[in-house]
């Protein structure tokens, strides 16, 4: 028998021993997929992500983790999980079996570049952010507009020397608060 079968089912004898005993063992949180979110690769992984969608947030897509029910945010739209703890949760859960993360590297385990994540907290903390830069904009563009405005004799002040040079056409009022937004 491989050694590390032998010592998951050592583990999984020792829990049931400890289950007879009435502690409850179903917080027990195998720490392989733990320490791999944690992993300085999936860390610098993780601040690409936010980087990147702060470059470009229309190549993300917010989902709803399968698992925790939180909200993350992902460049690839087949990923169901907010971490690997999240699907290793659930996947032990549904089959009862142990993933073992060190086994494929994450470009064998993906078929390629891994997905980019934004974790549910440094998501919460991207809408927070963008929710005070965005008060403080339009507050700034509110009293900079009231200061700029110029007044009604000022704008009636203007002519034009020679009418001749003056365009023949007219212009009909465009409403530009559509890229006020932009």
């Amino acid at each position: 028998m491989r050694p590390d079968k032998l010592k998951e089912r050592r583990r999984q004898k020792a829990l049931a021993l400890v289950a007879s005993l009435g502690v409850d063992t179903s917080g027990y949180v195998d720490h392989s997929a733990e320490r791999l979110d944690r992993a300085p690769e999936n860390l610098e992984r993780q601040g690409e992500a936010a980087l990147a969608f702060l470059a470009r947030p229309s190549r993300f897509v917010t989902k709803q983790c399968t698992y925790c029910q939180e909200y993350f945010g992902t460049n690839y739209n087949s990923v169901g999980y907010c971490s690997n703890l999240c699907r290793d949760k659930h996947f032990r859960q549904q089959t009862g079996y142990k993933v073992d993360w060190g086994a494929k590297s994450d470009k064998e385990r993906w078929g390629g570049e891994p997905p980019l994540i934004i974790d549910p907290e440094t998501l919460r903390h991207l809408a927070q952010w963008y929710t005070e830069l965005k008060q403080k904009v339009d507050q700034e563009s509110q009293t900079q507009s009231q200061q700029q405005e110029p007044e009604q004799s000022q704008l009636n002040t203007l002519t034009i020397p020679n009418e001749s040079l003056a365009p023949s056409f007219e212009f009909e009022p465009v409403d530009l608060s559509y890229f006020a937004d932009a």
